[in-house]
């Protein structure tokens, strides 16, 4: 993502140490009056929470904008960190995998609505 945060002046410093914690790429820096503009590039994973540490961060006087910029590679040590969750998942997936899927049907007798499990529906329709 492209990012342009503006802020004090006073905060230059700790905002573009807290963009290089977010594996962010600083592209520049520009000052508009007591305005510094920091032009960074940052994975959009790491700029989920941003928006509340800048306010913090800032007192409420900083703000910022964010645009899609490209598709970049995951670090090696995030792909084993995302392949392992996503397998950990799976497993727990196919162990609770009994699913009830229900349908509505008329009983034959009252007219009645109501809801039962796809073995009774089959059972029903092909007695």
């Amino acid at each position: 993502m492209n990012v342009e945060v503006y802020a004090p002046s006073d905060f230059a410093g700790d905002l573009m140490g807290d963009l290089n914690g977010r594996r962010g790429r600083i592209g520049g820096m520009d000052t508009r009056g007591a305005t510094t503009i920091i032009k960074a590039q940052v994975p959009m994973s790491e700029m989920l929470t941003y928006e509340q540490h800048l306010t913090s961060a800032t007192g409420g006087r900083g703000s910022y904008h964010m645009e899609y910029s490209h598709y970049d590679e995951v670090p090696a040590h995030l792909q084993t960190k995302i392949i392992a969750a996503a397998k950990a998942a799976r497993a727990g997936e196919r162990s609770s995998r009994r699913v009830r899927i229900e349908v509505p049907r008329t009983t034959p007798n009252s007219g009645n609505s109501r809801l039962c499990g796809l073995s009774e529906f089959l059972a029903c329709q092909y007695r």
